[in-house]
């Protein structure tokens, strides 16, 4: 039966395949598990070998022997970045859409106002989709890291989990350096953009207020 994980714990020293290899497998592969943050487990604490596990692709590392709070703190910093640590939100059943975000908004604008919003997030959307396809078209890192950064802000205000992680997977991949797996990673989210529109579009119909019959419908 198949496991959800928030994090791996990569020890970078294994018998067969070391660490590197393994984290380049796990950001090969074509779900949502290539977004995993793989944190290194290592005895090397020289000077530069932090960028030896960025360009693996690996998120961050702790030094063994391990120091329990620096290692929940490492933790908190990238389990956090994708929700995690906000405790167990409620979202759609496949984690697409976080209904409590968007309730919490309403209740803070009102029904009406959250309608509009949502239109103009929409609307956004469209727009900074079409923007991350031309960044990977014009090989334009720097535009590429902004647009997904950006994505992943507005994608998180309204719910949008799926859509908000893999911009976020996006905007790793860039700032490690690794332009091809952004670029790959990056032909998502025009996916996952459309399939956030029909859940935020779901939410609406079934959050709306069903019209109450007045007194000339009655017989």
């Amino acid at each position: 039966m198949a496991t959800s994980y928030d994090a791996v714990l990569m020890d970078v020293a294994m018998p067969n395949i070391d660490g590197f290899e393994a984290t380049r497998m796990i950001r090969s592969l074509a779900d949502e598990r290539a977004r995993l943050p793989v944190i290194a487990m290592t005895t090397h604490a020289v000077e530069g070998y932090r960028e030896n596990c960025l360009d693996a692709g690996m998120n961050d590392y702790v030094t063994k022997p391990i120091d329990p709070e620096r290692l929940l703190a490492v933790l908190e910093r990238w389990v956090g970045a994708n929700g995690a640590a906000r405790g167990p939100a409620k979202s759609s059943p496949d984690g697409v859409l976080n209904r409590e975000i968007l309730k919490e908004l309403r209740e803070a604008v009102g029904v009406d106002a959250l309608g509009g919003l949502i239109d103009t997030f929409v609307e956004e959307l469209r727009s900074r989709v079409a923007a991350i396809k031309a960044a990977v078209t014009d090989g334009d890192a720097k535009a590429l890291q902004r647009q997904a950064h950006a994505l992943k802000g507005s994608a998180g205000n309204f719910g949008a989990s799926q859509l908000r992680d893999a911009a976020g997977a996006v905007e790793t991949a860039c700032e490690i350096g690794d332009v091809d797996r952004a670029s790959d990673l990056s032909r998502s989210i025009p996916q996952f953009a459309n399939v956030a529109v029909l859940a935020l579009q779901e939410f609406r119909q079934s959050d709306s207020p069903t019209p109450k019959a007045n007194g000339a419908d009655r017989e």
